[in-house]
């Protein structure tokens, strides 16, 4: 098949979405010719698929561009990719990720930058082929806001990256237990809760050993480091910030348990949640909350723990019961869980989607 992805995030910029496109391409471009439209200059190294960077403010000439390609199929990689289908004739498969359906965010259907009128997102969901969704969470916003039933929709979630499976090193008796959250440090991204899992830390025993690691930049920062220092922490806490691709494996393999339990607010939601599973990956355990995406990213008792309420009270008491070994898991169940959900097996269900909505055999 010749699939064109509308792929707005990519690396080198960091973060959840841009790994998702660059797989979910790389993958998809195994046994098709896959090429990615994304921004004007995006800046990127060498790629297995050939990258166009044609979609900048003049709307007009990258329009042009793509109604030029012979696609068969087209891909885009966000709810906000509806507008595709009033620009190519080709069927349209929407990846949704759970945030692009609740804040609905569009581009004009024609003319320059910033004319024409934002269709609705109802308006333009009716024309797609077919959809995707990273998890339940995301295929229910779908079907209640936008009236998308199942037979439109398949639930196809993201996939872990094979360098995430390492070995945990071994434990010394008595040490410290290590907790980690990894996210983006922003205050847009308030929701996963880092204040939360601060205050949880100060009502565990006082001679609790513990030690926090925080992995993740942001300009957040620095009103946590505040936080921390104001809740008495600084001797438990430790702000690693943006740790490297090939660093980030070694830091969920030394970790006791991930921490990542999400609010919810009512325009940002955790669709998925891919550090669940990467964690996993290195044998570890994590805690969530029982919203969103975790719901399927989560196996409760076999990989992690869902609390009913993200509040520090419930943090702390999930983090004393696996400190204490009242809860344990097996690193290879862990493991176990994320292989499923490794990169090939989910392409190969997303292609499967593709094929059927291009009408390939």
């Amino acid at each position: 098949m010749r699939i064109g992805i509308i792929a707005t995030e990519l690396p080198p910029a960091v973060g959840g979405m841009q790994e998702h496109a660059f797989h979910t391409a790389s993958e998809l471009a195994r046994g098709n010719a896959v090429t990615v439209f994304t921004r004007t200059n995006p800046g990127i190294g060498d790629t297995p698929f050939p990258v166009r960077g044609v979609l900048g403010r003049d709307l007009a000439a990258a329009i042009s561009h793509l109604r030029a390609f012979p696609a068969d199929v087209w891909l885009g990689l966000s709810a906000a990719h509806a507008m595709l289908v009033h620009w190519v004739a080709a069927p349209v498969v929407l990846y949704c990720h759970g945030n692009d359906l609740l804040r609905g965010a569009m581009v004009p259907r024609g003319g320059e930058a910033g004319a024409g009128t934002p269709p609705e997102l109802g308006e333009s969901f009716g024309l797609v082929r077919h959809f995707v969704c990273n998890s339940r969470a995301t295929a229910g916003i779908l079907a209640e806001r936008y009236g998308v039933g199942a037979a439109r929709c398949t639930v196809v979630p993201p996939g872990v990256d094979a360098r995430f499976f390492v070995e945990r090193p071994d434990r010394k008796p008595g040490g410290a237990f290590e907790l980690l959250t990894v996210g983006r440090l922003t205050a847009a991204a308030r929701r996963k809760n880092v204040d939360g899992v601060l205050r949880a830390l100060t009502r565990l025993p006082p001679d609790f050993p513990i030690r926090y690691r925080i992995v993740g930049d942001g300009d957040d920062r620095p009103r946590l480091e505040r936080l921390v220092a104001e809740l008495g922490l600084s001797e438990k806490v430790d702000f690693a910030g943006a740790l490297p691709n090939d660093a980030l494996p070694e830091a969920y393999a030394r970790a006791d348990l991930m921490v990542l339990a999400s609010t919810v607010a009512e325009d940002d939601i955790e669709g998925f949640g891919m550090v669940y599973l990467e964690a996993n990956a290195a044998g570890t355990p994590v805690l969530a909350a029982a919203s969103g995406g975790a719901l399927d990213a989560v196996r409760p008792g076999r990989t992690g723990l869902l609390l009913p309420s993200p509040d520090p009270e419930a943090i702390a008491e999930a983090i004393l019961s696996v400190a204490r070994g009242d809860i344990v898991f097996e690193a290879q169940a862990c493991r176990d869980f994320a292989a499923a959900h490794r990169w090939p097996a989910v392409s190969a269900r997303l292609e499967r989607v593709v094929a059927r909505a291009a009408g390939a055999p």
